[in-house]
């Protein structure tokens, strides 16, 4: 998961990388501040939602819910296999839950769009004759 760029008051840092290594619950968190680069390893365990009627969030359904958190992304594994049909947040993608979590207190005009370059490439071939279907997915096969 790469780059974005993230000014308060004057003071930017860009997220240019993120990986999350399940089996030691650790994020390596790639950063730029003020042009100097870090890198950090944070210790995190995603966590999940589930339906509680004590709950003090709610979904956007307006069911009230509770966090649940876990000790390691084994146990939030498993919990997620027995649960799996009454809890929320299981489907966000961990390194964007983090993400959300690590930056929940920069407000969204401060977060500036990274600049991205695109590039394509177009390869063509010269064919004799008729082009043949069949002769070109032998050749694709065959790699």
């Amino acid at each position: 998961m790469r780059g974005i760029k993230i000014c308060i008051t004057g003071r930017c840092i860009i997220f240019r990388n993120l990986h999350y290594d399940t089996k030691r619950s650790r994020v390596y968190l790639w950063e730029q501040n003020e042009g100097d680069n870090d890198y950090r390893m944070i210790d995190w365990v995603p966590y999940v939602f589930e339906p509680d009627p004590h709950g003090h969030i709610e979904t956007v359904e307006g069911i009230p819910v509770k966090k649940v958190e876990f000790n390691s992304y084994a146990e939030y594994q498993d919990y997620q296999k027995h649960h799996k049909n009454n809890i929320y947040e299981n489907e966000s993608p961990k390194e964007i839950q983090f993400l959300s979590e690590w930056y929940h207190n920069i407000p969204d005009n401060s977060i500036e769009p990274p600049k991205l370059k695109a590039y394509s490439i177009d390869i063509e071939v010269h064919v004799e004759g008729k082009l043949d279907m069949n002769k070109v997915l032998k050749v694709r096969k065959k790699m």
